[in-house]
């Protein structure tokens, strides 16, 4: 799920021509166990690019070493898959699995399914966009745009709500360790102000702006500010501002806990083996994860996004570059990073987000100007992010998207 510390790493290169690449992309684990391959802060400023073009053609099949890693993980137990791979105008998508455990009815590649802390990276854009409009600053006190939320004492800064360095802990609300607390959780209605009121019961991580230190309710808060701010609620905000230029026709805030028709259901393991059981987690109170992670989009709307972020068509380029300047965690504002998988020594770093969801998981990597982006969502989840058995082949269906880019 989205509560555990962000613990990503990197994409290592191929050690032969033509060999599949290992990557480390983790979550849910301590800082400690990150590796030394997180990038570092110096050295994470993108260069100037060309824009890439907007056209987007009909999809072809997945490349054939990216079907194979996406029908591997689905054979390691993923219920359903989704792979989306773009190279300039090449478009490529696939997916593997059912949508639906009870009729059989297979993966489509415009099934819709909960994007969880992905999410994230869509509510930092619309921030970022605010601060570029002169509603407010990214280092102004928190408190100086949104009264009476956090207190004023803790000095926190609107750019370490972003970056997760608030030292803001986490709400209660998802602090189940099994399958049948966490589907309870997801059922249970809650306000934001009573998510942030929850966490502030709680002691704080760490002095604001001294470490990372993860949390959903630094985006609860940040999705009061922009409600605060701009007088709309934020699936309005989100739509006028991020869905309709961004082209994400299949991407909506839900307001209740239905999904539509052709989604994907989510699927949560009751064990350790993913052949053991599992229980349908689809509906799913999104007030629970609110701006942090309530997201409903498809793999290739998310595709969309980044390339419409990184292009500048949704931010300036100077917006951009300071959301892809990362910390010491591998993190930014709303992104998080890791190592391209194009033989570099040392690695590109490409950007993107993830979301660990309950029964429902995401990741998107790009390359700095978005031209070269691979996109996948599944279904079938453990309990634990940080012992999750389909990471491993997760991993490998991200190093052959992005490998399959390469120049």
């Amino acid at each position: 799920m989205d509560l555990p510390a962000w613990n990503p790493g990197r994409i290592l290169r191929p050690a032969t021509a033509g060999a599949a690449a290992a990557v480390l992309l983790l979550a849910g684990c301590s800082p400690a166990t990150a590796g030394d391959g997180t990038p570092s802060a110096t050295s994470t400023t993108p260069p100037a690019t060309t824009p890439p073009t907007t056209t987007t053609p009909a999809a072809a099949p997945l490349p054939a070493d990216v079907r194979a890693a996406l029908d591997a993980l689905v054979a390691a137990g993923a219920v359903g898959a989704v792979a989306d791979v773009r190279d300039g105008d090449r478009v490529s998508s696939g997916a593997a699995g059912i949508a639906d455990r009870t009729s059989g009815a297979p993966a489509t590649v415009d099934a819709p399914v909960r994007i969880a802390s992905t999410t994230k990276a869509v509510v930092a854009t619309v921030v970022v966009q605010l601060a570029e409009e002169g509603r407010f600053g990214l280092d102004d006190p928190v408190d100086a745009v949104l009264p009476g939320v956090l207190p004023p004492e803790r000095g926190v800064t609107v750019r370490q709500l972003l970056d997760h360095t608030s030292g803001l802990p986490s709400s209660s609300a998802l602090d189940g360790s099994t399958a049948q607390e966490l589907t309870a959780a997801v059922a249970h209605r809650w306000s934001d102000e009573e998510l942030v009121a929850d966490a502030l019961r709680r002691p704080w991580t760490a002095a604001p702006g001294t470490r990372f230190s993860y949390s959903n309710e630094n985006y609860v808060v940040l999705g009061m500010l922009v409600r605060h701010v701009t007088g709309q609620d934020l699936p309005e905000v989100l739509r006028d501002r991020v869905f309709g230029p961004a082209g994400m026709t299949a991407t909506e805030f839900p307001t209740t806990t239905a999904m539509p028709g052709d989604a994907l259901r989510g699927y949560l393991f009751t064990g350790p083996d993913p052949a053991g059981g599992a229980v349908d987690t689809t509906v799913q109170e999104p007030s629970v994860w609110s701006a942090g992670a309530a997201l409903v989009s498809t793999a290739g709307d998310v595709s969309r996004f980044f390339r419409a972020l990184f292009s500048h068509r949704l931010v300036s380029p100077a917006g951009v570059a300071a959301m892809q300047e990362i910390g010491v965690e591998g993190y930014g504002l709303g992104l998080l990073a890791g190592g391209d998988a194009c033989g570099a020594v040392p690695p590109e770093l490409v950007f993107g987000q993830r979301g660990n969801g309950i029964g429902y998981r995401s990741i998107s990597l790009s390359s700095p100007d978005g031209r070269r982006q691979t996109t996948l969502v599944w279904t079938g989840t453990a309990t634990d992010p940080a012992a999750d058995p389909l990471e491993r082949p997760m991993n490998a269906v991200l190093v052959a998207g992005l490998a399959s880019t390469c120049p």
